[in-house]
């Protein structure tokens, strides 16, 4: 190592740090040392605010999980996620009296002008119509008409009645087409409870 002046000797008395690993330069620069561990030091408190920020995005992410659904034979749609307002675990409980929001992210694979809502309860293999609005446009639950290539969001709010039974079904929401065609089809399981 002679061909390097002294001050930029390989540093091997000091115990490594952090910083030394991280940054090779401070190996064989004690001024550029001095830079890093001094800018380490500084750093733990911004550490400390990275390390909340992560933590905090995780349990954002995990209140608001997506939940597991199946794609029942979608024509004109490509789902990215589903989203049940309340939803922590699954099946998904729908509580009666109260509202259950059904978000569903998509990209449009074809137009559609006037699409119609679809909602069943398929309880032993039998579908019952959940009570809802059937013009997507006129209850305002997706932007209309749909246009090939655009990325939406489908909204739907199912009313669980206090007099529906409590029983294990598996709900079916559809986009029906300007043909009666299942535009855009989910399935997800789900409860009926009291709380």
């Amino acid at each position: 190592m002679e061909y390097l002046p002294s001050e930029y000797q390989f540093i091997t008395a000091k115990k490594m740090t952090t910083s030394d690993i991280l940054c090779p330069l401070v190996w064989i620069s004690p001024d550029i040392r001095q830079e890093v561990d001094h800018r380490a030091k500084a750093s733990k408190g911004s550490k400390m605010k990275y390390t909340v920020v992560v933590l905090s995005a995780l349990l954002v992410t995990a209140l608001a999980n997506p939940i597991t659904f199946k794609d029942c034979g979608s024509t004109g749609a490509t789902i990215q996620s589903v989203d049940v307002s309340g939803c922590t675990a699954e099946p998904c409980h729908l509580v009666h009296g109260t509202n259950a929001t059904v978000s569903v992210n998509y990209t449009a694979t074809e137009d559609v002008t006037h699409p119609t809502n679809s909602i069943y309860g398929i309880i032993d293999g039998v579908p019952i119509k959940f009570p809802t609005e059937e013009d997507c446009c006129a209850s305002k639950n997706l932007d209309c008409p749909i246009k090939s290539g655009s990325q939406s969001q489908y909204k739907n709010s199912i009313f669980v009645a206090p007099a529906y039974p409590e029983i294990t079904l598996v709900v079916k929401m559809a986009i029906l087409d300007d043909k009666k065609h299942e535009f855009l089809c989910i399935v997800f399981p789900a409860i009926i409870t009291s709380s």
